[in-house]
């Protein structure tokens, strides 16, 4: 009995350090899980209809952070077939948030022809989806990417035939000028300065919000001659191409839709947003106030 004792004792113990690692192994696991997003870039077809949509889905537990996506595509493919996200190859700004179960749909394209009709489908292209997430044992955030094939021909005989009438003729006739616009949205007139502040009304929105009017006179000592800027959070993308505007961070001034937004009201400054980043143009009278000594 003592032999046998001294052999399945230590064997007792080795078997208590193995199920312990497995539970800290499982339970490692799971804990991650509830903080892992999992992110997916597909294309849907909406329903009974000829009509993509390109989407990104999180089927994880975590959220997803500064989400950013670009198609690696065949631009002469694209054009054929009067793709609508033909000038969307990536996002100028990153998507803040994606929640655990969310979704970002766009429409992509509409017709036969993307998946047949006559002629070849649309080729493979793909959609490299680039975020964040937050695990919980660290205070910074992981960058992941996803590499996803977005196969369309997936859909043939899946979808219902385009109808021939009148309304649907028009529809595709239209797609080439739809994709235009999407390529190249039109940037707003800039309107003229109202010239409807004076220096005691400057005077007060200052005091309402110095640490933004520093910062802007800072800006304007520098570059006397800008007068567009955006306004985003920090760690975000934008390609503004040749032309740089000012930026300004909501990390570094709260409330900053709500002040920038007294400023429109004022006149001081317009907004001339026209994609999804919100762009203004400080007015002639309120850069005269930032260049002079109060």
């Amino acid at each position: 009995m003592d032999k046998i004792l001294q052999y399945v004792t230590p064997l007792l113990g080795v078997l208590s350090v193995l199920v312990a690692w497995l539970v800290l192994v499982t339970s490692w696991r799971a804990l991650t899980r509830t903080v892992t997003p999992q992110i997916e870039c597909y294309l849907r077809p909406r329903e009974s209809s000829q009509v993509f949509d390109l989407v990104i889905a999180n089927y994880g537990m975590g959220c997803a952070y500064n989400v950013k996506l670009e198609l690696q595509v065949d631009e002469d493919d694209f054009a054929a077939h009067h793709v609508v996200m033909e000038g969307w190859r990536s996002t100028e700004a990153p998507f803040a948030l994606i929640e655990p179960g969310g979704r970002i749909t766009n429409l992509f394209g509409m017709g036969p022809s993307l998946v047949g009709g006559g002629k070849p489908a649309l080729k493979p292209f793909t959609a490299t989806v680039t975020y964040e997430w937050q695990p919980f044992w660290s205070r910074r955030r992981k960058t992941e990417c996803k590499r996803r094939t977005v196969d369309i021909r997936a859909f043939q005989g899946l979808v219902p035939e385009w109808k021939k009438n009148e309304l649907a003729e028009n529809l595709k006739k239209g797609l080439s000028e739809v994709a235009k616009a999407v390529k190249s949205p039109q940037r707003p007139p800039i309107p003229a300065d109202r010239k409807s502040t004076d220096t005691a009304s400057f005077r007060r929105m200052e005091s309402a919000m110095p640490d933004l009017f520093a910062e802007m006179r800072s800006d304007l000592a520098e570059y006397p001659l800008k007068r567009e800027f955006i306004l985003m959070p920090k760690g975000a993308l934008y390609n503004a191409g040749s032309k740089e505007p000012l930026v300004y961070h909501y990390e570094d001034h709260p409330d900053l839709d709500d002040k920038v937004g007294v400023l429109v009201n004022e006149g001081a400054v317009a907004d001339i947003t026209y994609n999804s980043v919100d762009r203004y143009v400080v007015s002639e009278s309120l850069a005269a106030y930032l260049r002079s000594d109060k």
